[in-house]
């Protein structure tokens, strides 16, 4: 028993340091070591998300969704079904981006937070999803974190795509 509490914890920190190092695509490199891959628009919760992933045993890589940049070649490389896309309704984000702003004591104006930008942002991540039948989507609008791990979790080790010591672990509740 001690052992395989040992065992579960090495993995877990490993995770956890797996999923800094690979946090808002700064590194690219061992991409295929990764448990699951997030993608999205700045504020759909990728690294929070990540960070709590990681604390389960998970390594997770994610990687920001920009209109107008293309997407990592290193991230066709790997598993397909290793891949998930997130994505918010529009007036949640734009709300959300302008609090962000108010609580960094920036202007409220300008595009990151104009809803015009907001729609645009969500349409290329959504056709971009759309060209990526394998990568799943989902919608975190009104959820919270745990309730989309747990989705993402069930996913997963019904893909048979969970860490090996995942597999016959229950996954957390929402």
């Amino acid at each position: 028993l001690s052992h395989d509490v040992n065992e579960r914890y090495v993995h877990r920190i490993a995770a956890m340091e797996y999923t800094i190092q690979h946090d808002d695509g700064r590194d690219l490199t061992e991409l295929e070591k990764a448990d699951l891959v997030i993608l999205g628009i700045s504020r759909t919760s990728k690294t929070p998300l990540s960070m709590y992933l990681s604390h389960q045993g998970w390594r997770v890589a994610n990687i920001p969704l920009i209109n107008g940049f293309a997407v990592p070649q290193e991230l066709y490389a790997i598993d397909q079904r290793r891949v998930i896309g997130l994505t918010i309704d529009a007036g949640d984000l734009a709300q959300i981006r302008r609090a962000r702003l108010e609580r960094l004591g920036h202007d409220k104006g300008g595009e990151y937070a104009d809803p015009d930008k907001v729609v645009e942002e969500i349409e290329y991540a959504n056709d971009l999803f759309k060209k990526n039948r394998k990568w799943p989507i989902f919608n975190v609008t009104g959820k919270a974190l745990e309730e989309t791990a747990s989705e993402i979790i069930k996913l997963m080790v019904s893909r048979r795509l969970a860490p090996t010591h995942i597999h016959d672990a229950p996954a957390p509740k929402a």
